[in-house]
C-alpha cells in the first residue's frame, strides 16, 4: 500500500502502463474507468464534463472510433467536473455545470463496483439532454444495490481522483481550460472539438496508423 500511495493516483495499479508526454504522464491501463478493450493496441486519454455540450458530442466521436476499430482503441475517461461542488478551481465567475460533481461521484461508484456496466452508464450520463442526478441515482441503482452505491460514491479514492484530474487539466491547459481534452501519444493532446466525426476519424486513423 505505501507504494501505491507514493505514485499518482492515475499510474496505481498493476496493469499495463501508458506514457504520454516524455513519461512525465503515467496511467494504468486497468485501474481507471475506460472505454472499449482493455487489450487494445491504443490507449487514450480523455479529460471531459459529463454536463459539457463539446464532451457529448467528442463522446460520440469517440464512440464511432472505438466500434471502427474495436481491438485497436482503449479510452481512459477522467471526469473533470466544471462545478463549484468539488472544483475549487473553477473561476468564481464561470457558473460552469452545477450537479457535475454528483454525476461523477455516482458514474464513478459504479466503475467501481461493477465496471462491467460502465461503459452503459457513462454513455447514458454524457447523453444529451443531461440527466439530473436523481435520473442518474436510479438508473445506477437498477445496476448496483443502493447501500453499495451510496458507500461507493464517500469512497476518499474517488475525490483523490477527481482532484488528480482537475490538477490535470490545469497543468494540460496553457492559455485554454477548453474541455475535452484528448491525449493521443507523445505530447499530441486535441484540446476542444474536432470539426467533425468523419474528419476526427480521418485524423486519428493517420496519427496512430490504422
Amino acid at each position: 500500500m505505501a507504494v501505491l500511495q507514493s505514485r499518482g493516483i492515475h499510474e496505481q495499479g498493476t496493469g499495463r502502463k501508458i506514457a504520454f508526454d516524455d513519461d512525465k504522464r503515467i496511467y494504468d491501463n486497468s485501474a481507471l474507468p475506460a472505454l472499449g478493450s482493455i487489450d487494445a493496441k491504443h490507449v487514450l486519454v480523455e479529460y471531459f464534463d459529463y454536463q459539457c455540450p463539446s464532451c457529448r458530442t467528442m463522446s460520440g466521436y469517440l464512440s464511432a472510433l472505438i466500434a471502427k476499430h474495436p481491438s485497436e482503441i482503449r479510452i481512459l475517461v477522467l471526469p473533470v467536473p466544471l462545478d463549484h461542488g468539488c472544483n475549487p478551481d473553477l473561476a468564481p465567475a464561470d457558473d460552469g455545470h452545477p450537479g457535475s460533481c454528483e454525476l461523477t461521484r455516482i458514474a464513478l461508484a459504479v466503475w467501481r463496483l461493477k465496471p462491467e456496466v460502465y461503459p452503459a452508464i457513462h454513455r447514458a450520463f454524457i447523453s444529451d439532454p443531461s440527466l439530473d442526478q436523481a435520473a442518474a441515482l436510479s438508473l445506477a441503482r437498477e445496476q448496483v444495490p443502493q447501500a453499495q452505491l451510496e458507500a461507493a460514491m464517500h469512497e476518499p479514492w474517488i475525490d483523490q481522483l477527481i482532484q488528480a484530474n482537475i490538477a490535470d487539466w490545469l497543468s494540460l491547459s496553457g492559455k485554454t481550460r477548453q474541455l475535452p481534452k484528448l491525449l493521443i501519444s507523445g505530447k499530441r493532446i486535441l484540446h476542444g472539438l474536432p470539426s467533425g466525426e468523419a474528419e476526427f476519424i480521418r485524423v486519428m486513423e493517420k496519427e496512430l496508423g490504422l
